[in-house]
């Protein structure tokens, strides 16, 4: 039976410990509603929770931007349906003006009537708006806009320059024989050298494959270049091969410098016995070789390899810095250490590669062969050197700095190896206030007096007292040294005299002496990487490509009769982002619907000839309104069915993402009830553990 350490209570009080912080979290989990309230409650499932709260977020916006879409054609619906019935009018009026029976006077009238229904219909096209944008006039907007062009790429009001544009090459090509590659095209992708390039493999920085409608930057490889490129907004399949069909790239091989993808810089350890009688800090040193080496297996320093595929905190390997800084195409940095030995990182640089595996045989060939620039700086402060002096027979506790005293003793803070400092404390009975404490080394010695509170402190114990403490008694010696101070912290009983303890104290320094004993220190600075003397490398000459200058719109108007007039704003083209990722969503299209392009602009029914023909003519103008009417029905309900499905797919994505990140009430409930339980199971027993020890008592009795 032991009373000293109650096992029993100290099980229970961790079970206790253990119940408690059970319960605290499923308090959190039943009150958030959530399961997962931080990261660290279940990684994985928050970043696969966030990365559908993004999609969800994405596909709930992308529902309100479709109903916009809607809306919008809705507006346009019903503007064309009153043109429909002015046109109708137009009809009406002008079977009424072929009828002879009619006076000039009375045709003149009827002319009047369908003029202003003329300017209303055009009034009508120019004015109707939704969310301010006129709907009915091609104005530049989304993936029909056209960007004020660079180098010649010039736009009027009515033509403009399509197609592919600044062709450019980066990388190493597999066969260094091929020193010109010629561009062409079919409907199936580009053309290389003869070689198909298929429109799936040509993509965007973000990963998108090629959209003609969207101005973006693309990319392929062939050969193990990578062929990137620019294309204008709004071109058509036939813009890109047109425009590519007479660019060439030429390329040259030459040897130069390689450059350098990797930095070092870093510091050795240190070994330092510090001072006599005590060794504060423990340093490890160092010897061998200064070189490195590296192969495919890792980083070699004195025998000692450090694996290419060790993993760091963050749980990145090495390989996957060096992957990571390629993919970003910046700096990533690696900590190298090796057991007693040099410690230092490397800053891989991505950019300078055109590879992971390029980057990997750069930093391996730079790396094998490198110097470490080892010095003997002998450098090392004594302020580390703090002694702590206590005396046998009364508390008396002495915290020694050493820095001022060595500067003191004409030693630089670069202290020589081997040297000794000696301390005294010399005792003045008649006038103890005068106590001074004396250092000695180098041939010099400097005496350290009493700061004035130190003085007054023993003049009153010595004189008022008779050099007797008469109570306990607490009091503080200070000797400035300079910036730093020796503190001597005295505590005595009453009835003590002070000469005894000052008699202690000069016991205590002069039993000490501060030695500087030999040490390596070696410093890793200006690490520098084996750069190879000379690597093969590309430069490419270019032919661009032609940009394609055609009528903005031409292919958007469907010239279904001679007496129709050209579509002279072309068609507004929409794009509608309905979903969470880029490009998912569809175009929607509103054509102008002008007295212009109807046909209708010049009607005249003054004489029975005009009349006959503005029949005709009206015929033709409805038929064109209810062919776009008919269009706009057609997108209005694809959009309600892509409405739809927008919704559905956020509601079935949101009850996945509610399974990883909500809370089940009844499961945690359990939990909570479990926890709750044991914590007051925890507490009684924790309390009859702790009566056990009153058994000893009735051993006493």
């Amino acid at each position: 039976m032991v009373i000293q350490h109650n096992l029993m209570a100290m099980d229970a009080q961790r079970q206790f410990n253990i119940s408690g912080t059970n319960k605290k979290k499923s308090t959190e989990k039943l009150s958030s509603g959530y399961r997962i309230n931080r990261s660290a409650d279940d990684a994985a499932g928050l970043s696969i929770s966030e990365k559908m709260r993004r999609q969800i977020r994405g596909l709930e916006q992308g529902a309100r931007n479709t109903q916009d879409g809607i809306s919008l054609i809705q507006v346009a619906d019903g503007a064309l349906s009153e043109v429909h019935d002015m046109l109708h009018r137009v009809t009406e009026l002008s079977v009424q003006a072929a009828n002879d029976t009619n006076t000039k006077e009375d045709r003149e009238a009827i002319q009047r009537e369908i003029t202003q229904i003329m300017s209303e219909v055009d009034r009508i096209s120019d004015c109707t708006e939704f969310n301010t944008r006129k709907i009915f006039k091609n104005e530049p907007v989304g993936k029909k806009e056209v960007q004020q062009p660079t180098s010649g790429n010039e736009i009027n009001n009515e033509t403009a320059f399509f197609g592919i544009s600044n062709i450019s090459c980066s990388g190493i090509p597999n066969n260094d024989s091929i020193t010109e590659y010629t561009f062409g095209g079919n409907a199936n992708g580009l053309l290389i050298n003869g070689s198909q390039v298929p429109w799936s493999s040509i993509k965007a920085t973000n990963g998108n494959t090629i959209d003609c409608g969207r101005a973006n930057t693309y990319a392929c490889n062939y050969n193990g270049i990578k062929f990137s490129f620019d294309l204008k907004s709004g071109s058509t399949i036939e813009d890109i091969l047109e425009s590519i069909q007479n660019a060439k790239v030429n390329i040259s091989v030459k040897n130069q410098v390689e450059k350098k993808v990797v930095s070092m810089y870093g510091r050795g350890m240190v070994a330092v016995d510090d001072y006599n009688s005590m060794s504060r800090y423990q340093y490890f040193s160092y010897v061998g070789d200064n070189l490195l080496s590296a192969n495919d297996t890792g980083l070699t320093w004195n025998g000692q390899t450090i694996s290419w595929t060790k993993k760091a905190d963050n749980g990145k390997s090495y390989l996957d810095i060096m992957r990571t800084a390629v993919e970003l195409e910046n700096s990533q940095t690696m900590s190298f250490s090796f057991v007693n030995g040099p410690s230092f990182q490397l800053s891989v640089h991505g950019l300078n590669a055109s590879s992971y595996e390029d980057l990997f045989d750069k930093v391996k060939r730079q790396l094998n062969g490198a110097t470490l620039d080892i010095r003997d700086t002998g450098e090392v402060k004594s302020s580390g050197g703090q002694m702590v002096l206590q005396a046998k027979d009364y508390n008396i506790d002495t915290r020694l700095k050493t820095d001022d005293m060595w500067s003191d003793l004409g030693y630089n803070l670069n202290i020589v190896y081997g040297e000794t400092l000696n301390t005294s404390l010399i005792i003045d009975p008649a006038n103890v206030e005068n106590t001074v404490l004396r250092v000695s080394g180098n041939g010099k010695t400097v005496d350290y007096g009493l700061n004035a509170e130190s003085k007054n402190v023993l003049k009153n114990i010595m004189n008022d007292q008779g050099g007797v403490v008469l109570k306990d008694q607490s009091f503080n010696m200070v000797f400035p040294t300079g910036i730093q101070k020796v503190t001597c912290n005295i505590s005595i009983k009453n009835d003590t005299s002070l000469m005894n303890v000052l008699g202690q104290m000069q016991n205590i320094f002069s039993d000490y002496s501060y030695q500087t004993k030999s040490f390596t220190i070696l410093s890793v600075e200006d690490i520098t990487p084996n750069i190879p003397a000379a690597t093969t490398a590309y430069s490419y000459s270019y032919i661009q490509p032609t940009l394609r200058e055609r009528e903005i719109g031409d292919d958007n108007i469907e010239d279904t009769e001679d007496d129709i007039s050209e579509n002279e704003e072309g068609t507004l083209q929409l794009w509608i982002q309905s979903g969470a990722d880029a490009g998912d969503g569809m175009f929607i299209e509103v054509d102008n619907m002008n007295t212009s392009i109807l046909g209708i602009k010049d009607v005249s029914v003054l004489t029975y000839e005009d009349a006959s023909n503005a029949i005709s003519t009206v015929s033709k103008a409805v038929d064109r309104v209810s062919a776009m009417r008919s269009k706009l029905g057609a997108q209005q309900n694809r959009l309600e069915h892509t409405y739809n499905n927008v919704l559905n797919n956020a509601e079935n994505t949101q009850a996945a993402e509610s399974r990883i990140r909500d809370t089940d009430m009844s499961k945690e409930m359990v939990e909570y009830s479990k926890s709750n339980i044991l914590e007051q199971v925890g507490m009684s027993v924790i309390a009859q553990a702790n009566q056990n020890n009153n058994g000893v008592i009735n051993l006493l009795q």
